[in-house]
C-alpha cells in the first residue's frame, strides 16, 4: 500500500510517500509483522533535509509477558542551511517492547 502525505505551516513544509508491507501467518488469518517506511522531503525556515524513516512491529506471541516489539530507524539528512551535507546527518534508533 502506498500513500502520500503533505504537510504544511507557516513554518515548515513537508511532502512524503509511505509504503507498508504486511505480513501474515500461513492461512493469512493472522498478521504477524509490519513494515512501515516514509521518506520525506522536508524545508523548514531556509533549511531543506532529506528524512527516511523505518519501522517494523512483529507479534512475539512465544515470549513470555510480551505481545509486540517495534522497531524503528529514522535518518535525517540536511540537504541546505545549517549543518548542510553528511556533517548534519542524524540516526535515531528505538525499540518498543509492549507488555501483554
Amino acid at each position: 500500500m502506498h500513500s502520500v502525505k503533505l504537510t504544511g505551516s507557516q513554518t515548515r513544509q513537508a511532502v512524503g510517500v509511505k509504503s507498508r508491507v504486511r505480513l501474515f501467518e500461513g492461512d493469512e488469518s493472522k498478521q504477524t509483522q509490519k513494515l512501515k517506511s516514509l521518506v520525506t522531503v522536508e524545508r523548514k525556515g531556509g533549511d531543506v533535509a532529506l528524512g527516511w524513516s523505518l519501522s517494523h512491529a512483529m507479534h512475539v506471541a512465544d515470549v513470555k509477558y510480551a505481545d509486540k516489539i517495534k522497531t524503528t530507524v529514522d535518518f535525517k539528512v540536511p540537504l541546505s542551511g545549517g549543518g548542510g551535507g553528511l556533517g548534519g546527518a542524524s540516526v535515531v534508533a528505538s525499540v518498543k517492547l509492549d507488555v501483554a
